[in-house]
Order: C-alpha cells, then sequence, then structure tokens
C-alpha cells in the first residue's frame, strides 16, 4: 500500500485547506514513518480505509482482437487502481 501515488494522495488530502496540516506535518524518520505523532495516525487511517476498499474487475469471454483489448484495459485498470492504493479481486 506504500505506493508513491497513495501517500501523495493522502499528503494532498490531509495538506488540503478542508483539512489543514501543512508540509511541515509531513517529515517523516529513517523508517519512513511520519514524525508527527497525529499525522502518522491519519495515514494509518488512510491505509486502513484503502484495505477495505476491493474493486472487482470484470471478467470477459470475448475472442479474437476484442478479447486482447479487453483483457490489456483490464491490466492498465488494475495497474491504475493498486497505484491508488486499493485492492483488485483475483
Amino acid at each position: 500500500m506504500h505506493t508513491d501515488k497513495a501517500i501523495a494522495e493522502f499528503e494532498a488530502w490531509v495538506g488540503s485547506e478542508a483539512f489543514g496540516l501543512s508540509p511541515a506535518h509531513f517529515g517523516k524518520d529513517e523508517a519512513g514513518e511520519y514524525i508527527n505523532y497525529p499525522t502518522q495516525c491519519y495515514w494509518l487511517v488512510w491505509q486502513a480505509s484503502r484495505a477495505e476498499l476491493v474493486i472487482e474487475l470484470p471478467e470477459t469471454d470475448l475472442t479474437g482482437s476484442i478479447g486482447m483489448a479487453h483483457k490489456a484495459a483490464a491490466k492498465r485498470c488494475r495497474a491504475a487502481i493498486e497505484a491508488a492504493g486499493v485492492k483488485v479481486k483475483e
């Protein structure tokens, strides 16, 4: 779940005007954890919320070039979803 995209989305959310953390809250220690305790707690909650999300991509019984295109598109969708820190059902 520790993808660069997921971390960037988290920091954009907690750094938004609605939430209000400043970039000073995003410092990390040698282990990669946030030094600011509330920020680390928010990060753990963010990860837990993402862990509960599971996307199921539709299967296809299409054949030929259309089937190959569908499978290629599903592979790209899977990669984008997982990069956002969300699981895709096998």
